[in-house]
């Protein structure tokens, strides 16, 4: 009796052509064959259900039964045209664009999501060659000082649209959310050993707490205090660089620091300097 050539365990049936046992076959994933396809099979298929059956129906016309289904699903999908559509005539708003677009941005850094266009050129792909020869055929005469855009900033475009009070509010919500976007990758790794500490502690804390015009690392309330973590390298530990600085990047982060140090004993806070290599003890200690 032949064994399954992957296990090496489960025997396998006269009928067996494979020579992969069924267990086998469900367990182990294989990518479509499909170009441009990150979709994953399982078992023996070579494509994708959606590739699979993608231009089955092409140059043949759908019942009518079958175009209410597909019209029902898209419906309950929200994916209608018209005023089958749930948003039909609505718009999103700033929160619900923010959220949309980091989903996206996320489904595309996973892979889930491959934008049809990556890779591709205008000396590669013919679509996108005619696509830029429209575009420039189509706006030649709008480049430069003709353009309605030229010299004008958005936020001069939405007075002239929504009034100066209204456009002041979208433009304080518009760099709010962007100030949030990037404080979520600005979180280093030292800085997350020193939250799970505070947290161990049960000590009440704020990251990132903002304080004229500067980002602290966390401020504990409880005692008025402010913590920064400061990194090796990039802030000179002089431990380590016993000469000093040794390029501009350094001599800027010093700089910086010591205006965070007046700003901080300006405003009756105490500030706290924590290094990296100063965490790793207090971390093997602790957790």
């Amino acid at each position: 009796m032949l064994l399954c050539y992957i296990c090496g365990i489960n025997e396998l049936g006269n009928r067996n052509k494979s020579g992969i046992c069924q267990e086998c076959i469900e367990y182990i994933k294989y990518k479509c064959a499909a170009t441009n396809c990150l979709n994953e099979v399982t078992g023996l298929n070579r494509k994708c259900h959606k590739c699979k059956n993608s231009g089955k129906l092409k140059g043949r016309k759908a019942s009518e039964e079958t175009k209410a289904k597909i019209s029902k699903t898209r419906i309950e999908k929200g994916l209608a045209k018209g005023e089958n559509n749930p948003m039909y005539g609505r718009k999103h708003s700033i929160e619900s664009c923010n959220k949309i677009s980091e989903t996206r941005i996320e489904r595309l850094e996973q892979g889930s999501i491959i934008t049809w266009n990556k890779g591709l050129t205008k000396e590669t792909d013919e679509r996108i060659k005619k696509s830029t020869v429209s575009m420039s055929e189509n706006h030649a005469d709008v480049s430069g000082s003709k353009n309605p855009m030229y010299g004008k900033s958005l936020k001069d475009i939405w007075i002239e649209k929504h009034g100066l009070e209204k456009a002041e509010e979208m433009w304080i919500a518009r760099n709010k959310n962007r100030n949030e976007k990037c404080l979520k990758y600005r979180i280093s790794k030292p800085e997350i050993k020193i939250a799970k500490i505070l947290d161990s502690l049960n000590i009440e804390y704020k990251s990132q707490f903002y304080l004229n015009k500067s980002y602290f690392d966390f401020y504990i309330p409880e005692y008025n205090m402010l913590i920064e973590v400061d990194g090796n390298y990039y802030h000179c530990n002089p431990r380590i660089y016993v000469n000093g600085p040794v390029n501009e990047w350094q001599k800027g982060k010093i700089d910086n620091d010591n205006r965070k140090n007046r700003i901080a004993e300006d405003n009756g806070y105490r500030l706290i300097r924590i290094w990296e290599d100063e965490i790793d003890i207090v971390w093997r200690i602790i957790c």
